[in-house]
């Protein structure tokens, strides 16, 4: 069975949703395909942490930016899915915190020196040499996140599946065609593959160049320049 439609979603997590939300609002008719259930990977299995940026600012700078538009972002879309949390707590040696508190500064990023004495209450201080600034990140309550962005595709139309596998992106002539699933052929010019670490497997298999350019959070923690 073939359904004809502007834009293909792959992925139901937080990104999915948005980004189906979005088009739809613009009056593309959207279908999302979610392989398992809306939310079942990252977007609910985290702690909902919107990163400041702070832990990015010496080895990625190029995105810390982009941390500082999302808790805009947030804060203004979902101010009714955020958690009231304590400070986070980033802690290093004094040479390297001193490093960090530069480069914050830097990209104005606030920050505040702990106090030792509260660090030996979970740390073991005496002879080591740790300190620790505290700067407040954007917690959200990815649950209430999710039922607000699905709420959201459902009254704009979007066409939501889940249980269904997106297991090749139509390719002809060099153009996007749409998505074959379990179910059949899912017709679109347009296909925003919003599928996590499944990503750059389907971009892979439809001849894609950019799959090898991309990386994942974990990647990117682990990943630092070679002296």
């Amino acid at each position: 069975m073939a359904i004809d439609v502007n834009c293909v979603i792959v992925g139901g997590g937080v990104t999915g949703l948005m980004t189906a939300a979005r088009l739809a609002e613009s009056g593309r008719r959207v279908r999302l395909i979610e392989r398992d259930l809306l939310g079942a990977g990252a977007t609910t299995s985290n702690h909902g942490l919107i990163h400041s940026g702070a832990l990015y600012a010496r080895w990625h700078p190029e995105i810390v930016a982009a941390c500082r538009q999302a808790q805009l972002a947030y804060r203004s879309s979902f101010p009714d899915c955020l958690v009231s949390a304590e400070p986070c707590w980033y802690f290093a040696t004094s040479k390297t915190l001193h490093i960090y508190q530069t480069l914050w500064r830097r990209h104005d990023i606030v920050h505040n020196r702990v106090d030792r004495r509260l660090l030996g209450a979970v740390f073991r201080t005496e002879g080591r040499d740790i300190a620790a600034c505290a700067i407040h990140e954007v917690v959200i309550d990815t649950r209430a996140l999710l039922t607000v962005l699905v709420a959201r595709c459902i009254d704009l139309g979007v066409e939501v599946s889940v249980g269904l596998t997106a297991d090749q992106i139509l390719i002809d002539n060099g153009r996007v065609r749409g998505v074959r699933t379990g179910d059949g052929v899912v017709r679109a010019r347009q296909v925003v593959v919003c599928a996590g670490i499944g990503t750059r497997d389907l971009l892979d298999r439809a001849g894609s160049v950019i799959g090898a350019e991309l990386a994942s959070r974990l990647e990117i923690l682990t990943a630092y320049p070679v002296p």
